[in-house]
Formats: C-alpha cells, structure tokens, sequence
C-alpha cells in the first residue's frame, strides 16, 4: 500500500496523476479538510512524482525538518522562525509512505 499526503493542490494533483499509473497495490490520499485553501485555484495536471522520492524545499545545514501532508507548511514557518535566529534548516517533504 501507498499512503500519499500531499502538501499543496498542486502536489495533490500530481500524486493523483501517479497513482492513476500504479495497478501492483492499493494508494490512498490523505489530504484533512481545511489544510489547504482551495479559492482562486487554478486547474492543474502535474507530472508523477516518482515513488520513494521526498521534495527538498529549502536547503540548509545546521538541522532538517521532514514534513508529511500539511506539516510541510508548520515545517516552512519554523524554518522562517529558526533562520531569524541564524540556524539554517533544511525543509522536505516526505510525500508518501510505503507499507
């Protein structure tokens, strides 16, 4: 099984594209009601993400941050609070799990 979790409308997108491709098990999507604001979105079709694969959103290298669904965007705030404080974090994105 595939469990998805996407961080955005544009990642969840993307995953859906993916899983349309995967026929040797089953995928679900988490995605909580509410994470993401969905007014003034404009269609996109993404290309798959590869599986297996986080997204590296901002580099750094004092401490990292893995974000999961809509962690991703508490991860990103507390990159901004801690590069104020001069640690640098690297932020990814965990986007699926397999099991």
């Amino acid at each position: 099984m595939i469990v998805m979790a996407p961080s955005d409308v544009a990642e969840l997108s993307r995953m859906v594209n993916t899983a349309v491709n995967i026929d040797d098990r089953p995928v679900c999507f988490r995605f909580p009601r509410g994470a993401v604001d969905l007014t003034n979105h404009k269609p996109y079709v993404g290309e798959p993400i590869e599986i297996g694969k986080e997204r590296v959103l901002v580099e750094g290298k004092d401490i990292a941050l893995l974000g999961f669904g809509s962690m991703v965007q508490n991860c990103l705030r507390a990159h901004n609070i801690l590069w104020k404080l001069g640690i640098e974090v690297i932020v990814a994105d965990a986007r699926l799990i397999l099991k």
